[in-house]
């Protein structure tokens, strides 16, 4: 029989789930092995039967194992015994329930709109000449043109479409693939945006989750795995900042090209590369006619304002471009024309290097107060973008009821079991916050580690 401890007090499920992975894990269980029947397993544990089965349906769908008619239930992933502990696969499952503001909080950024005396004059002008016939929208050519400045993007004009958010977009792109695949998986890293996750899982797609680390998603957890789609942010995890390295981005374009995988690539959080050396998106670096690229102008102008620009595959679009009207609405019209007047505006390339200005000097100060601090913190993330992930060292003690409420520690918001790459980690969204509070917060850590 297992060796499952079961604590009576807690979720029951979750805990049969967790102590399966973590058996999985140190190689006690292989590929193949069998697990005790649902009879078997309740009577040992002396538990419910419902609460076998439940662990073992969230077992299945996350792909660890697998249940044949009259075999019962096997061991479905495979572990190398040769691999180092951060390739091993490591699948999690849940996130954790009330997350979903913390999450948005993460998005939210200060700094970011399109400039009010901007906005006012659009609008003057609308007023003025209200009677007169729209002129067409240019903003599928502007935000190619952008694609081309900022990500070297060479955008098919012919096979893009326009969509108010990257959520619209995917929204999309999921009801095309279940069209084609009644009954469709989907790998999602994990940490994963839960707005993406709802997308997928109210369609009715079986979702797997994979883990990222410090280089990125676990690439070497896919070659047992199979799928249809696999959704990423390989520029900038969400939201640990962490950067998919491009020895995984070779493997990973190797598995999609091998497997027909679906890969959609979002790549929101790299618009704001001006001026730094960045990895190439892997709808550049790794062509495929089943890569699908989306990026948002968001984190530049605004959600409020935002616009998001879909790549597709030729195979793809005709059933896409068909849903596209569905999602324009007389708000969403006007959104595009300011944002499209803003784009073609004199002021956009300044307003954007002020902005990254900006970001940089707030994550320098943050940065800095953290290495002051804690020397080595561990930092996940870039200047560019609005947050950055870090670890308090081993040895430090952080009264939680005094912890800046600005910071998000990551075992808030997702259930991590204990994966200490995760687990501990801290969500630092500096875009959100003036510069005196960064100093504070600063100053906070700093009296922390000179009193231990």
């Amino acid at each position: 029989m297992l060796r499952l401890k079961i604590n009576k007090n807690d979720n029951i499920q979750n805990q049969i789930v967790k102590g399966i992975i973590e058996l999985t894990n140190k190689g006690d269980l292989k590929f193949g092995d069998h697990l005790p029947s649902i009879t078997a397993m309740s009577d040992s544990l002396l538990i419910s039967r419902t609460s076998v089965i439940g662990a073992y349906e969230k077992l299945v769908k996350l792909g660890i194992i697998q249940s044949k008619e009259r075999s019962g239930y096997f061991i479905s992933t495979i572990i190398d015994d040769n691999q180092s502990s951060r390739s091993t696969t490591k699948v999690m499952f849940k996130e954790k329930a009330g997350n979903k503001p913390q999450q948005d909080r993460i998005y939210h950024a200060r700094d970011v709109r399109i400039p009010d005396v901007f906005v006012r004059n659009f609008f003057t002008e609308i007023r003025l000449r209200k009677n007169s016939t729209t002129e067409p929208l240019d903003i599928r050519q502007l935000m190619s043109d952008m694609l081309l400045s900022m990500r070297r993007i060479k955008a098919n004009y012919s096979t893009s479409i326009i969509t108010k958010n990257v959520i619209s977009f995917l929204l999309t792109v999921a009801v095309a693939i279940k069209k084609r695949t009644p009954s469709p998986t989907i790998i999602l890293e994990y940490p994963c945006y839960n707005k993406v996750h709802d997308i997928f899982s109210s369609l009715g797609f079986k979702i797997i989750l994979v883990p990222v680390d410090q280089h990125g998603l676990q690439v070497e957890n896919l070659e047992s795995l199979s799928a249809d789609c696999i959704y990423l942010t390989p520029a900038h995890q969400f939201p640990t900042g962490a950067v998919l390295s491009q020895e995984r981005r070779d493997y990973l374009a190797a598995w999609c090209q091998k497997n027909h995988v679906w890969l959609i690539e979002d790549d929101s959080l790299s618009l704001m590369n001006l001026s730094e050396k960045t990895s190439s998106p892997i709808y550049v670096s790794h062509p495929s006619e089943k890569n699908i690229y989306v990026s948002s102008m968001a984190l530049i102008l605004g959600s409020e304002n935002g616009a998001s620009i879909g790549l597709l595959p030729a195979d793809l679009y005709p059933e896409i471009s068909q849903l596209e009207n569905i999602l324009y609405s007389e708000d969403s019209v006007l959104s595009y024309r300011l944002v499209s007047n803003y784009l073609h505006s004199n002021r956009i390339i300044r307003d954007i290097a002020n902005l990254a200005h900006k970001r940089r000097k707030k994550y320098q100060l943050a940065t800095e107060g953290l290495r002051r601090a804690f020397g080595q913190p561990q930092i996940w993330g870039i200047p560019r973008s609005i947050y950055f992930s870090f670890l308090i060292p081993p040895g430090i003690t952080v009264d939680h009821d005094k912890f800046p409420s600005h910071l998000i520690p990551m075992s808030t918001i997702f259930d991590t079991f204990g994966f200490s790459w995760l687990g501990k980690r801290i969500i630092y969204p500096f875009a959100a916050l003036e510069m005196d509070q960064i100093k504070l917060i600063n100053d906070y850590f700093l009296k922390i580690a000179q009193e231990q």
